[in-house]
């Protein structure tokens, strides 16, 4: 019997951190199409992943039609019509944490992403250590794809190291490449307004984030459309200032040779 037990609460606390998380859509920019996908994971009512991000994406993909066949890009990203659903899992004993995103885009497309922790000598870190994107290649919406059915790209990868008890926060875009296995037909993802914290979570609130190192750096400054109009003047400027040097340089050089041949002309007589 208390063996019994012991695999029902081992049981029941596999199935507390298997919650199903639900996604949110609130408006990054009002009256645009571009959306962020707000979520959270929880149990026992406690977060214990969320985060949010805008997400598009360039599709990489061969064409066919009538005996020719050519390269294509497909672009699209989330949009407020897109049926989203998210599940997902907290860390547990034994499995590390994940989101799995799904909508729709003709097609339902997925967005795997895993967390993994790491222990180093200056203290304890998590990434992210998976990105898979799941779609199905097919005439809609592809344009005469030469080959049709499931796709998948991925990228392994250690991304957007924090500190444990930290958030991973970039407003800025962030580009990450995937690969399908055997294929170089690349999918680009642009993630912005990305915010993550799958470890740590307090009172249901982000922690203190770690910025990326686009949002430190100090904007590029653009000209101005008056920018021709001064570099213009400057050089007029600079014309006339030397056209002056150039007057006054003959003019104090006859003065100088006159002078001189005055002087000149009475020692003579």
């Amino acid at each position: 019997l208390l063996l019994s037990l012991f695999f029902f609460n081992v049981y029941a606390q596999r199935k507390q951190s298997d919650k199903t998380a639900v996604g949110l859509i609130i408006p990054e920019k009002p009256g645009t199409a571009e959306h962020v996908v707000t979520f959270s994971l929880h149990i026992e009512m406690q977060e214990c992943l969320k985060g949010h991000f805008h997400l598009s994406y360039d599709i990489e993909y061969f064409s066919s039609h009538q005996g020719s066949s050519s390269s294509k890009v497909y672009s699209s990203s989330i949009r407020s019509n897109s049926q989203i659903s998210i599940f997902g899992r907290c860390q547990n004993s034994t499995d590390n944490p994940f989101i799995d995103l799904k909508w729709n885009d003709g097609e339902e497309m997925s967005l795997l992403m895993y967390f993994s922790k790491h222990h180093g000598l200056t203290g304890d870190t998590w990434s992210v250590s998976e990105i898979e994107f799941n779609y199905i290649l097919k005439n809609d919406p592809f344009i005469f794809p030469a080959e049709v059915g499931n796709e998948t790209s991925k990228i392994v990868k250690n991304l957007w190291k924090t500190p444990i008890g930290q958030s991973y926060e970039c407003d800025s875009v962030t580009n990450v490449i995937l690969l399908p296995p055997g294929s170089n037909s690349k999918t680009y993802l642009r993630f912005t307004n990305l915010r993550l914290q799958p470890f740590q979570i307090i009172d249901n609130e982000f922690s203190p984030s770690i910025h990326c190192t686009a949002d430190k750096m100090p904007p590029v400054k653009t000209m101005t459309t008056n920018a021709p109009l001064i570099v213009a003047a400057i050089l007029a400027g600079m014309v006339l200032v030397m056209t002056a040097c150039y007057y006054l340089f003959h003019t104090i050089r006859s003065k100088i040779n006159y002078t001189q041949f005055t002087n000149t002309s009475y020692e003579g007589m």
